[in-house]
This record gives C-alpha cells, structure tokens and sequence, in this order.
C-alpha cells in the first residue's frame, strides 16, 4: 500500500480516535530530548493511558499515514505492509522516529531549489518489522547517538523497543533513518 500524505491531507485524513490518540502522543513524544529509554517509556504510557488507548492496537501504515498528513506536502510517501499492526506503544514510539525523521529530512536535506522527496515505508522481515525514512538530499555522515538531539530520541526508541536504528547516508544518495525492531518483545 502506497499513500501519499497530500490525498490524506485537511478534514478527510484518518478520523479513527484510536489513531488520532496515538498519533497526538507520538507528536508530543517527538518534542522530548535527553530522556532515557526507561523514561521515554513511562512518558508515553502516561499519555497513551490518559488518552485512553492503551494497550490497543492499530495498523501502521493507516497510523503512519494519518500522524504525517497534519504535516503533509506533496514531498512524502508512505507505505509498506498494510497488514501490520502494532500495539499503541508501539505506534506512538515508531511514530516519534518517523517524526523526527521527516523533520530533519525538511530541515536539513534539500538546498533551495530542488525538490524534495521523502519515503517512508514499513515492512516486516520473519519476526520483525522496520520502518525506514528516505530522502533525496544531500545525504549526511552516519552519526552516533547525542541524549540532547533528534538522535538520540531515535536510539531512546529503539532501545526501548529492543531493536536498533542506523542514521547515516542511503545508497546513491539522499540520507535513510532505519529502524528495527521485534514486535512484542519490548524491554521490560
């Protein structure tokens, strides 16, 4: 399933309050900086709680391509394996790596007058899922961890997920934020 965040763009985009609850969590959740992953943790049970979601659980794509369309320019797909479901946790923590990924993407990575491209996709490998974030920019060293920057949120995530994140330059250009991880087997 492919989508572009411009057909889910304004009043049409997702109006599941499964899915908006989450998405408001991830969208909070990207904000923070220099938490651990024990602590991001806790964060997003809190509002996922209060929101009254958790433990629920979502498809990603529809959940990806619902939390990037507030946001939405005609610059970004999504897609992937529309028979994914994660659990709310889960989603508001990929959803926090996705974010932020696509951020920086538009911050950092397109010089003025070039057109940008960004691809976000979800997949599932055997027993685990990855999400990746692409783009077509200028590219970007492959960077360690910083607690204090976007970062260091994608490595609080992907140990909390028990999975891992690789930031660094995609193949023929353009720079990629993977991450992978087990569904189910998050770090008690």
């Amino acid at each position: 399933m492919k989508v572009s965040t411009s057909d889910l763009a304004g009043p049409s985009a997702s109006n599941d309050p499964v899915i908006l609850a989450i998405a408001s969590v991830a969208r909070e959740a990207a904000q923070w900086r220099g938490l651990n992953a024990g602590d991001l943790d806790r964060r997003v049970a809190d509002r996922l709680d209060a929101q009254g979601v958790a433990g629920v659980e979502a498809g990603a794509v529809t959940f990806l391509a619902a939390l990037l369309a507030p946001a939405a320019a005609p610059d970004t797909e999504v897609g992937g394996d529309s028979t994914i479901r994660l659990s709310a946790d889960e989603l508001a923590l990929v959803g926090t790596v996705a974010l932020e990924a696509v951020e920086n993407a538009r911050r950092y990575a397109s010089p003025p007058g070039r057109a940008l491209k960004i691809w976000v996709k979800i997949e599932r490998s055997e027993a685990r899922v990855r999400l990746s974030v692409r783009d077509n920019g200028m590219g970007m060293i492959d960077l360690s961890p910083d607690p204090m920057r976007g970062r260091g949120l994608i490595a609080a995530v992907a140990e909390r997920l028990n999975g891992f994140a690789r930031l660094g330059a995609a193949h023929f250009g353009g720079a990629m934020v993977v991450l992978t991880f087990t569904p189910g087997a998050k770090e008690a």
